[in-house]
């Protein structure tokens, strides 16, 4: 990995590390707030980027516009419902309004999607159909984390006579373009679709990877 970073030109490790998002959002934070401690206002807010922290109330523009700030959020939202039953059963809906106490304007699309995948059903059933609040957190979290690679894969596996081939022909197409969106790494592909033997579908693979370890991990913050 490290070899390929060495390898990118200047623009092309900007735009995979997202450096000028976080630089920009700083200077703009610090001129709105004209700290007299200017350094040490930076060094805080890079701080709570590493802790994920800085995504808490912010627009959903700029909690999707980075790998980083999709875990993030999904994060500090697992931390919100940490306090939650998890036997108690809730509906997508008011699981979205949870999620938007933290993102105000977080996509009901998104959390339908994960709601879908969980329990397939018509949309007039699915608005009365519960959940366990953590599973379907877990499933939002695969949905907003990979969701171009979501959009990418549905249709090769669609159309695929071999549906395992297809995903790990799509993974490796894919390592490429990490600077535009993020994949999940071809061994955790390779795990779910060895889960699923024969039965790989687009729906089934996407409840398989909301699962994993590898993919789990991504959302463990270290602060």
């Amino acid at each position: 990995m490290a070899e390929v970073r060495f390898e990118q030109s200047a623009a092309e490790y900007l735009a995979g590390s997202h450096l000028e998002l976080y630089l920009a959002d700083c200077v703009e934070t610090l001129l709105a707030s004209r700290d007299e401690r200017p350094l040490e206002a930076i060094a805080e807010y890079l701080g709570e980027v590493c802790a994920g922290r800085h995504v808490s109330g912010r627009e959903f523009s700029f909690c999707n516009a980075s790998p980083h700030n999709r875990a993030s959020l999904m994060s500090v939202t697992a931390q919100s419902l940490k306090r939650f039953d998890g036997t108690m059963p809730l509906s997508a809906t008011d699981f979205h309004q949870l999620v938007c106490l933290l993102c105000p304007d977080f996509p009901r699309h998104l959390v339908m999607e994960a709601a879908t995948l969980l329990s397939p059903s018509e949309p007039s059933r699915l608005e009365q159909a519960s959940f366990n609040v953590h599973v379907l957190l877990e499933q939002l979290q695969c949905c907003l984390y990979f969701s171009e690679y979501l959009r990418e894969i549905k249709p090769l596996l669609l159309r695929a006579s071999d549906p395992t081939a297809a995903a790990a022909t799509l993974n490796n197409s894919c390592q490429n373009a990490q600077s535009t969106f993020s994949v999940p790494t071809r061994t955790t592909v390779e795990r779910c679709c060895s889960r699923l033997g024969v039965l790989v579908e687009y729906e089934s693979l996407c409840r398989e990877m909301a699962k994993d370890p590898e993919v789990l991990q991504l959302f463990q913050m270290s602060g």
